[in-house]
């Protein structure tokens, strides 16, 4: 998988890209205004698929004592693809206005997350998968281009 993340430039290129292998367990993130290829690689836990998300959505929660509640969404359909909802709200036991929720919507099918929002008490932001080409893509696309240096973590 490709995620090309951040606001276009006047050339029409990302400053962030992510080149993902499932297979794997990899990521590979490319810094395209310092042509940087930073190389991770995923520990097996055993517990599961290799799932993909977006990157840090939300605002850092002040000092406080947390008390959480998930629950499930159920499902529905976006852009075609079956997925399942899951919705956390986080309240503040010593200020009980203080609340945060993080909603996010993952195709099992695909291991991918296709919708997310976050909100606390004077923000709120989402994303979502845009895009997404289900045919054989131009393998270019998933090498490191020539001229980067690779950085593992």
């Amino acid at each position: 998988m490709r995620i090309q993340w951040g606001e276009h430039d006047v050339g029409g290129s990302f400053p962030i890209v992510y080149l993902i292998d499932p297979i794997a367990r990899s990521i590979v993130v490319l810094l395209i205004e310092s042509n940087v290829a930073q190389y991770f690689v995923a520990p097996h836990s055993g517990s599961g698929p290799f799932e993909i998300g977006f990157p840090a959505l939300g605002e850092a929660f002040p000092a406080a004592k947390w008390q959480s509640k998930k629950e499930a969404l159920g499902k529905r359909i976006i852009n075609g693809i079956e997925v399942e909802g899951e919705r956390i709200v986080q309240t503040s036991a010593d200020d009980p206005k203080l609340i945060f929720t993080h909603q996010e919507w993952l195709s099992l099918s695909l291991g991918l997350t296709l919708l997310a929002e976050a909100s606390g008490p004077n923000w709120k932001h989402a994303a979502s998968l845009q895009r997404l080409v289900r045919h054989e893509p131009d393998p270019a696309l998933f090498r490191i281009p020539p001229g980067f240096s690779i950085r593992d973590p």
